[in-house]
């Protein structure tokens, strides 16, 4: 998340926690899920190494180039939110449409 890019508030202001299923059927502790130019992205932090880890891009549907960083009316919306007792958090945004 380094670079003057993330300065400006259509990333900066995305960061949130959140559980994110990874592609092997896991869910790591500590996520802090945060928007990009080419999507949302999951961190994940390592207590030993006293690190974050960048998992990569989780969504591509929030990318730049499918209008996310065009107004706060977007980005702002963007949000986890948890669907059901026991399951895994939902990522929701309120499309242009």
């Amino acid at each position: 998340m380094a670079g003057s890019t993330y300065a400006q508030p259509e990333y900066y202001s995305t960061v949130q926690t959140g559980d994110v299923l990874l592609s092997t059927g896991q869910y790591p502790t500590d996520e802090v899920l945060y928007r990009g130019t080419d999507g949302l992205h999951t961190l994940s932090y390592d207590s030993t190494a006293k690190a974050f880890t960048d998992l990569g891009v989780v969504l591509d549907e929030f990318s730049d180039t499918n209008g996310w960083n065009a107004s706060p009316a977007r980005y702002s919306t963007i949000r986890t939110v948890m669907t059901d007792a026991g399951q895994p958090r939902a990522v929701i945004g309120k499309d242009a449409a």
